[in-house]
Order: structure tokens, then C-alpha cells, then sequence
């Protein structure tokens, strides 16, 4: 088993156990790859994460582009109980094991340069796509320092190996806008159904709950994590 064929699963799991709520180790495995699982210190959100992004229409820049990797959905998610019949029989049951249990999930690998789920307008399954394609140019979880993972929202870096130029477009911070606060808190609602589904306790609850705080009070209150 390849690399591609595990490591959004293991990236994602990454990203929740550094939310946990205490200091967590989590050992995952899926195939040949095994992973040790250490949360930080200390989690912030930082202020970019209330900028607005804006996907240039047109662009298929990360479809193209990002990868090799793996779409995943985890059973019962909402996503992956609205796709066609069509599109689930491309998916392959896997598994992982976390902590000395087993988890099912769904997965199609994504070569490099194209995507299997696109289609001549876009994305073919939008708007109940992949988690890792949801979240990954508009929520990213990355360590700041040693100690310390922040919550932002950023471009992907490294574009410029990419074959084609990334078009996102993000505003100054403190934007304030409605329905941008609603996208941010699916993709963390997103987050939540996996961290519930592979048992790991985390501070999402009270991240969200800090931005609809930020957010009513149009200005943003400082949240970090310490363990």
C-alpha cells in the first residue's frame, strides 16, 4: 500500500488529535503506514481565520494540482450519504487502526494532475465533497512554533510546482460576513463527525463557539488551548 493510499486519512487524524483536550497520543495505522500521533501544547486560532475567501470560478487549480492523495469520507457523514450511487461505487472500503481499534472509511485515490471526481463544469460531487478538499484553502491546522498549532486561513503554499496557478482570493481580516462564518463552521462541524467518529475528544466545540462570539461582537476574542 502506497503512501497515497493513507495519508489524507493520517493527516486529517493528525489535525484532531492536535485539537485534543489534553496532551493525547494517538497511534494510527492504515496498511504499511503507521503513525504516532502527539498533540501540542497549545492551540490559538489566529486572526486570518476570519478573513473571506473566495474560490475564483474557473479555477481548478487544487483539483489539478494537489496530490497525491486520497478522498476520503467516514461512514454516516452527510457528504458522503448525499453522493449518487454512481459516484460511491468508485470509492473502496479501508480501514485504519486507531488505538487498537478499527475504523472503517470510504476512499478513492487522487492521482497528481487530475481528479476523479471532475467534471466538465468542476468539481463533479460539489458541494458534498472530501473533507480534505472542503477545508484545505479555507481552514488550515499548522504548527506556529514547536508548541504551539494555530487554526488560519491561508493559500497553499508551494504553488508555484503546481500546474496551474492558484487563483484564491483572500480578503484583509475582520470581514465579518455572515455566510462565510456559516462555511467555516460546517467545515469545523466536518472535523467534529470525524473526531466523534474515531474517538478522540477535542476543543472544536469551544472553537466554534469562540468564532459565533468573535463574530456577534465584531471583534475577535483571543482563544488558546493550553494543556
Amino acid at each position: 500500500m502506497t503512501l497515497a493510499l493513507s495519508y489524507t486519512v493520517v493527516r486529517e487524524l493528525g489535525h484532531l488529535v492536535q485539537l485534543s483536550r489534553n496532551h493525547t497520543v494517538v497511534e494510527a495505522s492504515v496498511g504499511k503506514i503507521a503513525e504516532r500521533l502527539v498533540s501540542n501544547d497549545y492551540v490559538k486560532i489566529g486572526p486570518s481565520i476570519f478573513r473571506k475567501f473566495i474560490c475564483t470560478s474557473g479555477c481548478r487549480a487544487c483539483c489539478r494540482s494537489f496530490g497525491p492523495l486520497t478522498l476520503d469520507y467516514v461512514p454516516g457523514e452527510v457528504e458522503w450519504t448525499r453522493l449518487p450511487l454512481d459516484v460511491k461505487a468508485k470509492f473502496e472500503e479501508r480501514s485504519i487502526w486507531v488505538d487498537g481499534d478499527e475504523k472503517a472509511f470510504y476512499s478513492l485515490t487522487k492521482p497528481h494532475s487530475s481528479c476523479p471526481l471532475e467534471s466538465s463544469t468542476g468539481c463533479g460531487v460539489w458541494p458534498n465533497h472530501p473533507l480534505a478538499c472542503h477545508a484545505s484553502a479555507r481552514i488550515q491546522i499548522s504548527k506556529y512554533v514547536d508548541t504551539t498549532m494555530v487554526l488560519k486561513k491561508k493559500g497553499f503554499s508551494r504553488t508555484w510546482r503546481w500546474e496551474e496557478s492558484a487563483q484564491c482570493v483572500y480578503t484583509e481580516p475582520y470581514e465579518w460576513d455572515p455566510v462565510e462564518l456559516q462555511r467555516d463552521l460546517h467545515i469545523l462541524d466536518r472535523y467534529d463527525f470525524w473526531a466523534s467518529y474515531f474517538g478522540i475528544p477535542t476543543y472544536l466545540h469551544e472553537i466554534k463557539t469562540n468564532l459565533v462570539e468573535s463574530y456577534l461582537l465584531k471583534d475577535v476574542i483571543p482563544f488558546r488551548r493550553q494543556s
